[in-house]
């Protein structure tokens, strides 16, 4: 199974004297992108300071992780605050507006409706055999399914 997470680093600091580090498939997918936002600043890349490290975790069939980075625009000699540097505030701000605010009468939601406890009544079903349970299992002994070993000592 392979996941993607996008980190966007937004660069904020003095001039550079190094050539930026830019890979060639991060550089093919922003400046293929239809959004005229995007494109406006990716070709003002350095009056907006921006460096992207785009990070790309894919997992083995043992379900361990890889990293890969690419990069536009970074340069190690110019700071740069990473996105969640730049949500935390923004997240405490949004605290501080509610405690501003006058909540009298009005419940904390919990969940998104109002309805509780929504159950159905059990209904007994037929189930499968265990041949027909291990048939497309990718690896059994004819009795149990085999899974690889995820816990190293």
């Amino acid at each position: 199974m392979r996941s993607l997470t996008i980190i966007f680093l937004l660069g904020f600091g003095f001039s550079s004297v190094s050539q930026p580090r830019t890979d060639s498939l991060l550089l093919e997918l922003l400046s293929g992108s239809s959004y005229s936002l995007v494109k406006d600043v990716i070709n003002q890349k350095d009056s907006f300071r921006l460096q992207i490290i785009y990070t790309e975790i894919n997992r083995n069939r043992f379900n361990e992780p890889s990293f890969q980075n690419y990069y536009f625009n970074v340069d190690t000699n110019i700071y740069f605050n990473p996105a969640s540097t730049v949500k935390l505030p923004l997240a405490l701000l949004a605290l501080e507006k509610l405690n501003e605010l006058d909540t009298t009468g009005i419940k904390p939601l919990l969940h998104m409706t109002d309805e509780v406890n929504v159950l159905r009544e059990d209904e007994v079903k037929g189930s499968i055999t265990r041949k027909e349970a291990l048939k497309n299992a990718p690896s059994h002994d004819g009795q149990f399914f085999k899974v690889p070993k995820v816990i190293k000592k």
